[in-house]
């Protein structure tokens, strides 16, 4: 009674079981191959099955993203810190935010545990939907590289798009830094997408790290740069870095203010700003911008 999608893998090929997903009692099938189509089954044919697959679910779960800012970051390091930062700064503006994460995927009382950084589509939009209907009023997500190249996320109505930073990881999978950094430029170039009906998408990249350039020339939306190059829009200054955590004055467009937090390094002090700038890409109060920042251990 239910659609199979026969998906291409990297070690099997999903329309050699539709044969079984036919005797299993499938109602129709999504495949790519006309090759493969059922007899008996109704049968739609697609380009890219996982990207059909990703708009079919969210429409499915009714858009649960278009009504809710959805927040989604990625980069090699600092996604989870970052995911954090901005959940408290979504609170301290009197949002209250689901985060979907490395570990699990949160809201209030509501915990679901991860099996994947960025789940599956259908997995994906149906939490969404869970954790919007249990009163969500935002969305901060972790975005893996795989859910990227994988269309995981592509149906997912976004925001903000933050890039934290790009260093050698999960080539196993991608074969190439060419590849791993063209999968995360996704999130920037097509799903941060003109069409949104959303008008406040931005782009929020470290202009810090060497790959800035590529991330700021992909953003099909306006940029919102962060770091400690000269020029960006959310800086800091006056810094003092201690073991007791970091405090200085945060530099925006919307003014400058104080802020401190128990966060140590200077890899925490580019979460900070990451946040920060994000906050800015919402729209939040500067004051709930840096309350944000001092909750988080």
């Amino acid at each position: 009674g239910t659609l199979f999608f026969a998906l291409r893998g990297s070690k099997v090929d999903g329309h050699a079981f539709i044969p079984q997903a036919v005797a299993a009692g499938a109602a129709a099938v999504v495949l790519e191959d006309a090759a493969s189509t059922p007899a008996t089954l109704p049968w739609v044919q697609v380009a890219d099955g996982r990207e059909a697959m990703a708009l079919m679910a969210a429409g499915f779960y009714g858009h649960p993203t278009r009504s809710l800012p959805l927040i989604g970051i990625t980069g090699t390091n600092g996604k989870t810190t970052t995911s954090y930062l901005v959940e408290g700064m979504l609170q301290a503006a009197g949002q209250t935010a689901a985060v979907l994460g490395t570990i699990s995927y949160r809201f209030g009382e509501t915990r679901i545990e991860a099996s994947h950084t960025t789940p599956e589509s259908t997995e994906l939009q149906g939490i969404f939907r869970r954790l919007a209907d249990a009163g969500a009023q935002a969305f901060v997500m972790e975005v893996s590289s795989h859910a990227l190249e994988q269309h995981r996320v592509d149906g997912s109505d976004f925001t903000v798009g933050v890039f934290t930073n790009l260093t050698r990881d999960h080539l196993d999978y991608h074969g190439s830094m060419e590849a791993y950094c063209t999968a995360k430029l996704r999130l920037f170039s097509e799903l941060l997408r003109p069409d949104s009906a959303k008008p406040l998408r931005r782009a929020v990249i470290n202009a810090d790290d060497p790959a800035a350039t590529q991330f700021i020339a992909a953003a099909a939306c306006p940029v919102i740069r962060f770091g400690m190059t000269g020029g960006c829009e959310v800086t800091a200054r006056a810094i003092v870095s201690s073991v007791d955590g970091i405090k200085g004055i945060l530099v925006t467009p919307a003014g400058e203010l104080a802020f401190s937090s128990r966060l140590v390094g200077s890899y925490n002090l580019s979460n900070i700003l990451a946040a920060s700038a994000a906050g800015i890409a919402l729209g939040l109060p500067l004051d709930s911008i840096v309350q944000g920042l001092a909750q988080h251990t």
